[in-house]
């Protein structure tokens, strides 16, 4: 997620921290729990790494273990109260984080608030044994 403060542009990647049993549990049967930990571990240095790539200004590292707040939606609605101009709580109240309705329920939202937003093209993430086999195939790191 990235947004205006000032003129510099901040870039937020959440992450949970890399630690084996505690990440990517739904590939631990095909991968064990230190094989989910690495690949969980990979994946935010991508993020990071496309992140920097593309210039937008700072990159930070928020592990949640880190972050204030019971839930998701508490946890970045204090790290943008940081940098953002205008930000509301009830942007994250009641999103079932992790859900299939997440990005249906937060552009509700966005409308209810009034708000005019930009999304990111959507991308796929690796959380189900065939999406390590799409990783696999396109050699992705």
């Amino acid at each position: 997620m990235t947004w205006r403060a000032d003129t510099r542009t901040k870039v937020i990647v959440f992450a949970r921290e890399p630690r084996a049993g505690r990440v990517k549990t739904r590939l631990i049967p095909l991968l064990g729990e230190q094989g989910a930990a690495r690949l969980h571990a990979r994946l935010v240095k991508r993020a990071i790494d496309t992140a920097r790539a593309a210039g937008l200004g700072e990159v930070e590292l928020a592990w949640a273990r880190r972050q204030r707040g019971a839930d998701l939606g508490e946890r970045m609605h204090h790290a943008f109260a940081r940098g953002l101009r205008r930000l509301s709580p009830r942007l994250f109240e009641g999103i079932q984080w992790g859900g299939a309705q997440v990005m249906a329920q937060t552009r509700a939202r966005l409308a209810a608030l009034g708000w005019r937003w930009r999304e990111l093209p959507e991308v796929w993430d690796v959380d189900r044994p065939e999406d390590v086999a799409r990783l696999r195939r396109l050699r992705l790191p």
